[in-house]
């Protein structure tokens, strides 16, 4: 039913759709995966502990307490990264799941880890700039911080940790790419 309701509205341009008649087929094993599983913790856990080395926020203070609240805090960011990001990539018919490299060599490899922290592969497989992952960062960045810390922090300290989250995806993806080299464990949560 909601594939046909766009015939009806007026405000798009001629020949625009909002939704195929397709019906969605949100991904949502690896959405649960990346916000509430190993990889999604490992990744929480380690901004929590960065945070928590460079005492923000202050009032937290650096004791256990202030660590569960910044494990909590980060643990929200990512609930409103990946839901942005999956909620966007159903919504333009976008893969933004990482795959590895089929190529041979080391830096072909690192260029397809990068690039895929980026972008997205349509249906057809053309790899295009990922608006769901891009957006994703700065949602998970912004509304914590115009939201739990207004008096602090405004938009702009938002667009500066959405920019260090999509920093550190480029690292988390020659992980990906690589972990072939971890240890047995380690291997395991790359594969979120």
């Amino acid at each position: 039913m909601l594939g046909q309701c766009h015939k009806h509205l007026p405000l798009l341009p001629s020949g625009w759709t909002i939704m195929s008649s397709q019906p969605l087929a949100l991904d949502l094993p690896r959405y649960v995966k990346s916000t509430v599983g190993p990889f999604g913790h490992l990744r929480t856990a380690a901004s929590s502990a960065i945070n928590q080395w460079n005492d923000t926020p202050e009032e937290w203070e650096q004791v256990a307490k202030g660590y569960g609240k910044r494990f909590a805090s980060n643990f929200g960011k990512n609930v409103i990264r990946q839901t942005t990001q999956y909620g966007l990539s159903e919504a333009m018919r976008l893969d933004t799941g990482f795959e590895k490299s089929k190529r041979k060599g080391c830096w072909p490899r690192v260029e397809d880890a990068l690039v895929q922290n980026v972008t997205s592969r349509t249906r057809s497989g053309k790899r295009v700039v990922s608006v769901p992952i891009i957006a994703g960062a700065y949602a998970g960045s912004i509304m914590p911080a115009e939201t739990w810390y207004p008096d602090r922090f405004s938009y702009k300290d938002g667009l500066r940790w959405g920019t260090y989250s999509l920093a550190t995806g480029f690292g988390i993806n020659l992980i990906r790419e690589f972990g072939e080299v971890l240890p047995g464990p380690l291997l395991d949560l790359t594969s979120a």
